[in-house]
């Protein structure tokens, strides 16, 4: 949302171009250097462009409620478990594909092994989301329809036994409205689960064959147990006896890592629009099931999943790949991984994949020209061969519901050489925008910044700037996440040495607000971030990778010209202050 000061006589000028209004918060009051906020009118400037903007037509709907909590705990093949929840009003989730995945550090033990330093710590791995993602065999894929209706405890078990009660008729709306010559909207007027992949058939039946234009999305995970690779493969989503495929193991050992790079190109999206009179024929049937979950969207695509076993043939490629790819949880940066796979010369690595939304299911992949053929493979798919590869689930009230699932407690093992001096190679802030989006235009800019002094000065003084990223120009979505990439400025070892951040320093987040038709009559760009992590890297003169991770929860500030700044704090031990927005 944007802050609009006009007079009321340029109002009543442009009466005539603005027809929509919408209900838009400016800053009020200043509370711990950031504003809260009270309701002004202006223009809307959000056209729904997905399904996922579609909103349930008004009316008489089924007045069943979830239970205070429905969570479920269940064992994996490998005897770990699974803790899953249903959050009702997941508004501070995100809604990017797969969710958010973190993972969360327990107690360290550290031992001396002579030429290095081996620390063991317990971990858990944990996913919020509310757009989950499918890692099933095809086969099972056709469980997951728009419109279908389970237990949440029959889902999550793994049996998808559908609920059957008279409904009310729906409607499936398709947001490919260019790779189609039929309509993009199907009425189904007894659902079904029969009924409703009959309606979907009838509206992709007319899809064309084009691979489309969508963008590929790429993640990274090293997986210790089936519970972790089920969260890192599904957001959260995943359920009893699950598994990937039948070739995958999580068996690993002191030099041998499974490790799996994650795929995903989305074509389109299928969404359920309630009638007016809600789910069901009888709105008092379900009270006695309060565990009842629809799919409320189901988003198809490709999804190639390459599972690879990678052997150590020495120890110093054991401590480089475990200090590199070891510690990360899901990570975007797989570039990195692909060019380990071409030049890697100690390591023996074999490759075999699982597509799903492709022209076969399972594949074998060469490693050192894994990035061609997954590239080549993907080429292959289009919007008739798309498979669900995401989905959401949303209560009897037609409401979005999320999902927190976590694994129990297990111990990893990372070593690293003695007399290690990290340089700092690189940074990356994660960002995620609340109700206000950044608009196509408006400039992102992320800043490192190290105090020289001994005290953290937050009105600029005795600090200097380590690296900066580009200018991020395009749109941030409402309730999405997006990516700053901070690179340091090059000036040598010292410059960069992990003993300049000695006494802490801060990631600056910039707003730039686009120069358009808001600035011209005195307003600007507002943008809302609700919380961010920062994950810092560094590489020793062995070419050892570290990361620290810190993260910043509940922010719920917003920049705009004239505060324009988000200062994420950190102290000498690179652990999270806080976040301010200076006033100057």
């Amino acid at each position: 949302m944007k802050k609009l000061i006009i007079s009321l006589a340029l109002i009543v000028i442009s009466l005539s171009t603005m027809a929509q209004f919408k209900t838009i918060k400016v800053p009020d009051k200043d509370l711990n250097g950031i504003k809260s906020e009270k309701p002004l009118e202006k223009r809307s400037d959000k056209i729904p462009k997905t399904p996922r903007d579609l909103k349930a037509l008004p009316g008489p709907v089924s007045t069943a409620v979830l239970p205070v909590r429905l969570v479920k705990t269940f064992q994996m093949p490998d005897g770990t478990k699974q803790t899953t929840e249903l959050i009702r009003h997941p508004g501070s989730l995100p809604s990017n594909i797969g969710g958010s995945v973190k993972i969360n550090s327990g107690p360290k033990s550290s031992q001396d092994m002579g030429n290095r330093i081996c620390t063991t710590e317990t971990i858990s791995v944990n996913a919020e989301s509310s757009s989950f993602m499918n890692a099933n065999y095809s086969q099972q894929s056709t469980y997951l329809t728009p419109g279908a209706l389970y237990s949440f405890y029959d889902f999550f078990r793994g049996n998808f036994r559908e609920h059957n009660t008279a409904r009310n008729p729906i409607t499936l709306i398709s947001d490919n409205t260019t790779n189609t010559t039929g309509q993009v909207f199907e009425n189904v007027q007894s659902p079904s689960l029969a009924t409703l992949i009959t309606a979907v058939g009838n509206l992709t039946r007319s899809y064309s064959t084009n691979s489309g234009s969508s963008s590929l999305q790429y993640r990274i995970f090293i997986s210790d147990n089936e519970s972790d690779l089920s969260i890192k493969l599904t957001g959260g989503g995943g359920y009893a006896g699950f598994q990937a495929s039948a070739s995958y193991n999580t068996n690993q050992s002191n030099k041998t890592y499974f490790l799996t790079i994650d795929a995903i190109k989305p074509m389109y999206t299928i969404t359920t629009s309630l009638g007016p009179g809600g789910i069901f024929t009888n709105p008092t049937q379900p009270q006695t099931q309060q565990d009842l979950i629809m799919v409320k969207s189901v988003t198809y695509g490709t999804r190639i999943l390459a599972n690879l076993t990678i052997t150590m043939n020495s120890q110093s490629e054991d401590i480089d790949f475990k200090a590199k790819y070891g510690k990360d949880g899901v990570s975007p940066n797989v570039s990195a991984m692909f060019n380990y796979l071409k030049t890697a010369k100690n390591t023996t690595t074999t490759a075999n994949g699982y597509v799903i939304g492709g022209p076969m299911n399972t594949t074998i992949f060469n490693t050192d020209k894994l990035q061609q053929e997954i590239t080549a493979l993907l080429a292959q798919c289009n919007y008739q061969t798309a498979k669900p590869i995401a989905y959401s689930f949303c209560d009897m009230a037609g409401n979005i519901l999320g999902i927190k699932s976590g694994t129990d407690q297990f111990t990893v093992t990372s070593c690293l050489p003695k007399d290690s001096e990290p340089l700092f190679t690189g940074a990356k802030i994660t960002v995620t925008t609340g109700s206000d989006n950044k608009r196509d235009g408006s400039k992102a800019t992320g800043f490192l910044l190290v105090q020289d002094g001994s005290v953290w000065d937050a009105t600029f003084q005795n600090i200097s700037s380590v690296g900066a990223s580009q200018d991020y120009t395009t749109e941030f979505k409402e309730n999405s996440q997006n990516d700053l990439f901070i690179m340091p400025y090059g000036q040598g070892s010292a410059y960069n040495s992990i003993n300049r951040f000695k006494n802490g320093g801060s990631v600056d987040i910039f707003l730039t607000p686009a120069d358009d038709i808001l600035s011209y009559f005195g307003g600007s760009d507002e943008w809302q971030i609700r919380s961010a992590v920062v994950e810092l890297y560094f590489t020793d003169q062995f070419n050892v990778q570290t990361q620290k991770t810190l993260q910043y929860t509940n922010i719920n500030g917003t920049l705009f010209k004239g505060r324009q700044r988000l200062r994420l704090t950190f102290n000498g031990l690179l652990q999270p202050i806080g976040a301010i927005i200076p006033t100057h």
